[in-house]
């Protein structure tokens, strides 16, 4: 994918190129809401630059669908799950409280539609 562009990636996979109503502003939360068909965004920064727009609540539904392109992206240059949780529990110690689904796998996920695309594009 070209970085200078963004594009919507469908939870079963799918990848279309997509552009801002208004280019000079970016994509707006109403074109967002109803792309990504949520009522809240979530802004994850990713390693090569760009963001991750993505469903706050995707996985607090009843069956999330995690998606796998997304979290491939999203996983890219992090820690795994393990190693955050061993990184924050010994900076922190006891103080240390881990929320969690109990799906270690869940809670390092991307669920359902997001769009990718450089920061400049989102107002």
């Amino acid at each position: 994918m070209d970085t200078a562009k963004a594009y919507l990636i469908e939870e079963n996979g799918d990848i279309h190129e997509v552009v801002p109503q208004n280019k000079t502003k970016g994509f707006q939360l109403k074109e967002l809401y109803s792309m990504l068909e949520c009522e809240i965004v979530e802004i994850v920064q990713l390693s090569n630059g760009q963001i991750m727009i993505c469903n706050e609540e995707s996985k607090l539904v009843d069956n999330p669908v995690v998606n796998q392109k997304a979290t491939e992206l999203y996983r890219e240059g992090r820690m795994s799950a393990k190693e955050y949780k061993e990184y924050v529990k010994a900076k922190y110690g006891d103080s240390f409280i881990h929320l969690s689904s109990g799906d270690d796998e869940l809670d390092y996920s991307i669920c359902g539609h997001v769009v990718v695309c450089p920061p400049e594009m989102f107002d």
